[in-house]
């Protein structure tokens, strides 16, 4: 099945996705954060929370990467001193100790103030990693190595929907091309067809805009009518329909 999409605006608002829409997200049992992909206000801003999830203090640094679509592939540039003029993000605090239990929220600012170029959406990842306790502190230092890095995306002033959709019935797989200039949200759910008595029946996927996207259906997401729901940003915008 081979599809070519446009949406339309309606005005019932969709389902919360299960897949992301959950209280709070962990890699690492140091700390959680709320989430691993959040929308910015219209301004370009918004904020993360942190929660720290030991008895002992945790201490995390924050970098931003810009992220660019390059041929239908994902590129990442971390911003660091060495390319200051190219700066249109900062979090704040970009480092930060959390207490025992502590709940802290990291705020992510839009630093453009004329002449911005919001034609498409401008996406980032905010990467957050423990780190050593200062060596000027008493506490223990210890290195630790993993962390989390959720995407952030400041939406389109005018975002156009479009994208191209082809699916091959035999090889259960799926390309999504996003020709538009905002990301998509995709739902597919096989839960009605097997009753929500299997686990993992409903996935849901993330696609940049200018991004080309092959998945590769589960099982748990094979069979006759499964339901698709193609959305945008903030759900005013769907599109469904069933393999």
């Amino acid at each position: 099945m081979s599809l070519r999409k446009k949406f339309n605006p309606i005005s019932c608002s969709l389902m919360l996705f299960s897949s992301i829409a959950v209280n709070s997200v962990s890699a690492t049992p140091t700390f959680t954060l709320d989430t691993l992909f959040k929308t910015s206000n219209e301004n370009g801003n918004a904020s993360f929370t942190l929660r720290n999830t030991q008895r002992e203090n945790v201490f995390v640094k924050g970098e931003v990467l810009q992220v660019k679509v390059v041929d239908g592939e994902i590129k990442k540039i971390p911003l660091t001193r060495d390319n200051f003029p190219l700066w249109d993000l900062a979090i704040n605090p970009a480092k930060l100790r959390l207490l025992p239990g502590e709940v802290r929220d990291v705020a992510v600012k839009y630093l453009c103030q004329k002449d911005c170029d919001r034609t498409k959406d401008l996406v980032y990842q905010i990467r957050f990693s423990p780190i050593a306790a200062p060596s000027d502190s008493n506490e223990q230092r210890v290195d630790i190595g993993f962390g989390m890095a959720p995407y952030y995306i400041i939406p389109a002033l005018d975002p156009k929907v479009t994208y191209e959709w082809n699916y091959d019935e035999e090889k259960h797989e799926v390309r999504v091309n996003n020709t538009g200039n905002t990301y998509l949200k995709i739902e597919v759910d096989n839960c009605n067809n097997k009753l929500r008595t299997v686990k993992n029946c409903v996935a849901v996927y993330n696609v940049l805009a200018g991004r080309v996207l092959d998945i590769d259906l589960p099982d748990t997401l094979k069979g006759k009518n499964v339901r698709v729901t193609v959305a945008d940003h903030d759900q005013r915008y769907q599109d469904e329909f069933s393999l």
